[in-house]
């Protein structure tokens, strides 16, 4: 499974790290984000890289790696219009807050 919103190649970091282990990734199918993966894992056998920070979820197990696969970025987008948007903004500071004092 692989979560990719804007991908239309599904290729992505984790191909080379792959390769380096002597492995290829089997994208069965994408979804478009984080949220649908737990059901999907669930119902399948199906594995997915999966945000640390979205645990714990009773429908998912951890796997310990030896060797870790690269860190990806997350990034949030939106329209020019909504800039000065009250709501908009309140949600962009709350992000921020979240997210950057983590990095």
């Amino acid at each position: 499974m692989e979560t990719s919103p804007f991908r239309a190649n599904l290729r992505c970091s984790h191909d080379e790290w792959f390769a380096l282990q002597g492995l290829k990734r089997n994208i069965v199918m994408p979804v478009p984000g984080f949220s649908a993966a737990p059901d999907l894992i669930v119902a399948t056998d199906m594995i997915a890289f999966y945000p640390s920070r979205l645990l714990p979820n009773e429908k998912v197990v951890p796997l310990n790696l030896d060797t870790k696969p690269p860190k990806f970025e997350v990034i949030a987008v939106w329209h020019s219009r909504s800039n000065h948007n009250p709501i908009h903004m309140w949600i962009v500071m709350q992000l921020r807050s979240l997210f950057m004092s983590a990095a």
